[in-house]
């Protein structure tokens, strides 16, 4: 009989399936990607700190977001914000960018006292 066929004065539907609760599928793809997550941390090995060798604390080092550059947490201005307590962005580049907008800003006030 067909889906759409009328039986005994009643429209027949197709069975439906009960829907998986969210915190079901979140539990299977967990699941799935369990064995890829330890294959990657496996694969990378604890972090070391470069002063001792030991990987119970922070190294002192930290990658720029604009330049990518890794430097000493010393090239990088305190932030408490962050969540290791640095900005993200080394004092270099932020100095380039501040730089640059104080000239962006400079550039439109000009124009808007001259019209």
């Amino acid at each position: 009989m067909a889906a759409h066929e009328w039986h005994h004065n009643a429209f027949t539907r197709p069975a439906v399936q009960p829907r998986q609760s969210d915190a079901e599928r979140w539990q299977q793809w967990c699941a799935s990607i369990e064995g890829t997550i330890e294959a990657i941390r496996a694969a990378e090995g604890p972090v070391r700190c470069d002063a001792c060798g030991c990987s119970a604390h922070q190294p002192k080092q930290q990658a720029c977001r604009v330049c990518w550059s890794v430097q000493p947490l010393a090239e990088f201005k305190r932030d408490r914000r962050s969540a290791n307590g640095y900005a993200a962005v080394c004092r270099a580049c932020d100095r380039e960018q501040n730089r640059a907008n104080y000239q962006a800003r400079k550039q439109r006030a000009s124009l808007a006292v001259a019209s």
